[in-house]
């Protein structure tokens, strides 16, 4: 349940981010099985277990919450996909500073002088691996989500469209 809200995240696209307060009663942190959430005034950062993996922003009202993800974790990322290949810093990474970081990282293991390889290769090779263009896969990591929630006490529940809902309680 925990790995679908994170893939929910990282692959939903949807449109828009309502330009709302923060509805101060989700500011703390709220914890399910294995995943985090942390609110702080209008900043969110989502965590799996100990390691974070999403930072950013979010806007609450009426029983809606719109999340946009500015910045993806290097330790998160390391365990997803690039270990033991590379190694990312253990930082917050933007959008640019992910391609600027893991592209010219991956060349360097993958390509050598030996190889008629380019970097272009390399993407092209991997865009039909994964069945869309590697700007598409940054924009669907960094994304906007809008979901329902709802609180009750110390208990927060995100209503998930294609699943169960999420529990989380407070911390």
């Amino acid at each position: 349940m925990a790995r679908r809200f994170f893939w929910t995240a990282v692959l939903a696209l949807v449109l828009g981010t309502a330009a709302a307060a923060a509805d101060s009663a989700l500011s703390g942190e709220w914890v399910s099985d294995e995943m985090e959430l942390r609110f702080d005034d209008g900043n969110v950062e989502i965590w799996f277990g100990d390691s974070p993996i999403m930072r950013g922003t979010y806007t609450a009202m009426n029983g809606t919450i719109t999340i946009k993800i500015d910045y993806l974790h290097g330790i998160m990322l390391n365990d997803l996909a690039f270990s033991p290949f590379i190694t990312l810093d253990s930082r917050w990474y933007s959008q640019n500073e992910f391609r600027e970081s893991v592209f010219p990282a991956l060349a360097e293991v993958f390509l050598s002088d030996d190889l008629p390889y380019t970097v272009d290769d390399m993407i092209a090779e991997l865009e039909e691996t994964m069945g869309m263009g590697i700007d598409k896969m940054l924009d669907e990591a960094f994304t906007v989500f809008e979901m329902t929630y709802s609180l009750s006490g110390n208990t927060l529940i995100l209503v998930v469209d294609d699943g169960p809902d999420e529990v989380y309680t407070r911390r």
